[in-house]
This record gives structure tokens, C-alpha cells and sequence, in this order.
């Protein structure tokens, strides 16, 4: 999504093709970096698929309006990031205390095993 850069050239070749306007462009970029932190964020969440992709469409159309309202705003880029994150966590936590409580590994066995 770099093709907003050709417009750039504008100030210093006589030479410059845009494909669409400029501002288009500079959404299109802005939003599809930060949409690939909240896809990747939540793929690796251990969650089911109805859920991830629901998820998916949440969040694409909740970074729409802030993304095109102000796109070089620190906040636009770090609430994504974090609400991401944040969802990594409690699904890992989640999936891990389920996996003790149904497992009940003792942990000196555990240790001891890994050890050897």
C-alpha cells in the first residue's frame, strides 16, 4: 500500500502519477498497518473461530472512523495494540487454567521430569 508515496513525487520530479487521490491513498496505508497489528494480535489468541472472526469485523470497523478522523494520532496506533494484547493475555491465561485444572500436573514431577 505504498502507492500514495508516488504522489510525493509531485515536489520534486516534473514526472508524478497518482492513482487516486492522495488522501485515499495515505487512509488506505495508515489503516492496513494498523488493521495487520490487530489481525495478527488476535490470530495468535487461542480462541474459537466464530469469536476470532467477529472479532476480525469488530475491529475493522472500530479503527475506521479513528483512523480517518486523525491518522497520525499516537492513540489511534497504541489502543488497537493494547486491546490486542490485552485479548493474548486472557485467552492464553484462560486456555492455561483450563489446561491445569483438568491436568493437575504435579509440578515437582513436573521439574523433575525435565531435569532428567
Amino acid at each position: 500500500m505504498q502507492l500514495y508515496h508516488w504522489c510525493d513525487m509531485m515536489t520534486w520530479s516534473k514526472h508524478w502519477h497518482c492513482v487516486a487521490p492522495y488522501s485515499s491513498l495515505q487512509f488506505s496505508d495508515f489503516f492496513c498497518s494498523i488493521l495487520s497489528f490487530w489481525v495478527t494480535l488476535l490470530a495468535v489468541a487461542k480462541m474459537n473461530r466464530q469469536l476470532r472472526f467477529m472479532l476480525f469485523i469488530t475491529g475493522l470497523f472500530a479503527l475506521m472512523m479513528p483512523v480517518h478522523m486523525n491518522r497520525f494520532g499516537i492513540t489511534t496506533n497504541i489502543v488497537p495494540i493494547i486491546v490486542g494484547v490485552c485479548i493474548v493475555i486472557i485467552s492464553w491465561v484462560s486456555v492455561s487454567t483450563l489446561v491445569v485444572s483438568c491436568c493437575s500436573v504435579d509440578l515437582n514431577m513436573f521439574i523433575l521430569s525435565v531435569a532428567i
